[in-house]
Order: structure tokens, then C-alpha cells, then sequence
């Protein structure tokens, strides 16, 4: 019997958070006076509301976009080159996941509040912890849709709570047009979304929470 993956957040959900950040974006600004110049050294865009400003950091997209992912039908993203992503942690420790790196990278885009994020990440970190997932094998989490309010803010301590063992890169709004950079990049359309590359190719995409051996056996698939 196949168990399938649980997604518990639609696009619909996801347009949501949009338009909240745009909202807060607004009223940053009047509060601002119009500014965005880096909030606090971090190189932040100062509209940013004050309770994002120390979980969100700067990120650099090249090369064009993943297609928006379908949880039906062929994946039209297979065999493409993903773009650069250049991010950084909480501390400012940068991290580039490259097309032009030879060997395999997992991108597991994470929201704070989503249930099924709150299933997968446990799973994952106990597949680690069993030497289930190979250490040649580059793993980032990439913290996205952060919202203020919601259950597990500030997502970097989120995270840390759950005992993640991976890397992690924190994403950026786009405050002009309203969707997260890394997210929009790589098509997410939904939460958790996983990206699987391998020498510089999508060998695979999928988004819901998944049982532990359908999530070990898709990961060594890929890697």
C-alpha cells in the first residue's frame, strides 16, 4: 500500500501570507517614513516589520525559475538547472547551493506555523540521526512565509527546538511584489516542499508530509 503524502496548506494559504506581508510592509513604511535602506546591518530592507527583521536575511536568486509545482501530472521542473541561491543562517554564516557544484543537495522550504512542516521535521532529523541519510548528502532547510503571531515564531528558534542537524537559510520577501524569494524560485506552492538536485539538475520535487520509510526511500532515490 502507497501512503500518500499529507499536504495541509494550499496555494490559497500561501496567497495569504502575500498579502500579509504586503499589509505589514504598508504600514512599516508609513512608520518609516518611506525607508528602506538595510534595517540593522544585516543588509534587511528596513521595511520590514521589527519582529521579521532578525529572522530574515538577504537573498540572491540567478538563472531563471523552477516552474510552480503540481502535485499531479509530470513535473515539468525534471532535468532542469535550478537558479543559484545564495543565503544566509541567523548568524550570517552565507551558503550558496550552485547548479555548477557536482553531487546532491536536498531543499526542504519550511513554514513555522504549518502542521505538516511540524510532522516532517522530526521524521527528517530521526532519519539523520539513524544514519538513514547519507552524509555526502547537502541538506538545507530554508525557513519561508514567516509569520509573526502564528504558532512557532521566530522560526530560527523553531527549528533549533526540533534539534535540526542540517544547514539552514533564511528567505527574503520580495516587499515590492509580495512572494518569498527562495520560495517563488523553486516553485513552491505549498508546505514542506522538498527540492532534490543532483550535479546541477532537479531529479525530483514534492511537497507534504510523508511516512519515514516513503521519505527515507524517496530521499536515497535522489541523492
Amino acid at each position: 500500500m502507497t501512503t500518500k503524502s499529507r499536504s495541509s496548506n494550499t496555494p490559497l494559504v500561501v496567497a495569504g501570507v502575500v498579502i500579509l506581508l504586503l499589509v505589514l510592509a504598508v504600514i512599516a513604511v508609513l512608520a518609516t517614513g518611506g525607508s528602506s535602506d538595510d534595517a540593522d546591518g544585516t543588509g534587511t530592507d528596513s521595511r520590514l516589520p521589527a519582529l521579521l527583521q532578525p529572522e530574515v536575511r538577504p537573498i540572491e536568486i540567478e538563472g531563471a525559475p523552477l516552474p510552480a509545482y503540481a502535485n499531479e501530472g509530470a513535473d515539468a521542473a525534471l532535468g532542469m538547472r535550478p537558479p543559484l541561491l545564495v543565503g544566509e543562517d541567523t548568524t550570517g554564516r552565507v551558503h550558496t547551493v550552485s547548479p555548477d557544484i557536482e553531487g546532491s543537495v536536498l531543499l526542504v522550504f519550511l513554514a513555522h506555523w504549518c502542521p505538516a512542516c511540524n510532522q516532517e521535521v522530526p521524521v527528517l532529523v530521526d532519519l539523520a540521526n539513524a544514519g538513514a541519510i547519507s552524509p555526502d548528502l547537502k541538506v538545507y532547510a530554508v525557513l519561508t512565509a514567516m509569520e509573526p503571531g502564528r504558532p512557532g515564531f521566530p522560526p530560527s528558534r523553531w527549528l533549533n527546538d526540533l534539534e535540526w542537524p542540517f544547514e539552514t537559510i533564511m528567505d527574503e520577501p520580495d516587499l515590492d511584489r509580495g512572494p518569498w524569494k527562495a520560495a517563488e524560485a523553486f516553485g513552491l506552492t505549498s508546505f514542506p516542499y522538498i527540492v532534490a538536485i543532483k550535479d546541477g539538475v532537479v531529479v525530483d520535487r514534492w511537497s507534504g508530509a510523508s511516512a519515514p520509510e516513503v521519505l527515507a526511500a524517496r530521499i536515497a532515490a535522489s541523492s
